[in-house]
């Protein structure tokens, strides 16, 4: 075992909004500081709930209206206020042209949320990594070309930070050399860390791999994007920026 690495595979994993729905009034953030977030019954620091939010929650929030540096967050028959500080907070921008009942995904590297939708109705949102720095992650709206189990990714020839990793589960590739896929060798999400890709944890690659087209027939290992299924939808913004169409669509 001396000479055996045994990779601290994260065990974070995203809000599925399947089985709690998002308020329709409601946005989204995420606690960023690494000592958590503290509730107060008002918004101030004179009623201290004795609750604190850890790093990484996914929270909906709500305005406050008298004060901007606070956030309202619903807590069952009460509301509690967050610093707005203690959150990183998510931007909405007007979706795709995308069918009602048609996935597509959201990826801000502003707030290192990824999110699935269908139509307007948001799915599951967790915690990415994109590019660190030396390094990008194009913004552009793409599609799902392929989907593979399993897929070997490596550095380009040459590369300074070179690197090989084989059989990297879940994997779906948007765009030459660009995927979404899991990542067991970090615990970073939330934070930028990939070579250019949008990592995930394999928990979280998993449950977006299910839920995006191609969609895989049993048994099988490897799809690509064809006439009748030509891919999920993936557009990578950063705030309110968003680049230009780059899909790749099926050759028939």
């Amino acid at each position: 075992m001396s000479d055996v690495y045994v990779y601290p595979v994260s065990r974070y994993s995203g809000r599925d909004f399947r089985i709690f729905p998002k308020q329709e009034d409601s946005e989204l953030g995420w606690v960023n500081d690494p000592h958590g977030a503290e509730v107060y019954w008002s918004a101030d620091q004179t009623e201290p709930s004795g609750l604190t939010l850890e790093r990484r929650r996914i929270l909906e929030v709500h305005a406050v209206e008298e004060d901007a540096n606070w956030v309202k967050i619903p807590m069952g028959e009460v509301d509690g206020f967050v610093e707005r500080s203690k959150l990183r907070l998510w931007e909405s921008v007007e979706a795709p042209t995308v069918g009602d009942d048609q996935v597509w995904i959201d990826a801000d590297i502003a707030s290192q949320m990824f999110s699935v939708f269908e139509g307007d109705t948001l799915l599951f949102t967790t915690l990415m990594s994109t590019a660190k720095k030396g390094h990008v992650t194009p913004l552009g709206t793409y599609q799902i070309y392929d989907k593979a189990i399993g897929w070997d990714l490596g550095s380009r020839e040459g590369a300074e930070d070179a690197y090989y990793m084989e059989d990297v589960p879940f994997v779906m590739h948007y765009y030459p050399r660009y995927a979404i896929h899991s990542a067991f060798w970090h615990d970073n999400f939330g934070e930028p860390a990939s070579h250019g890709c949008i990592n995930l944890t394999p928990k979280d690659a998993w449950t977006v791999y299910q839920l995006v087209s191609p969609r895989m027939p049993e048994g099988w290992q490897y799809i690509k994007q064809h006439k009748a299924d030509e891919g999920t939808i993936v557009r990578i913004r950063n705030g309110q920026k968003v680049g230009p169409s780059k899909k790749i669509k099926p050759k028939y």
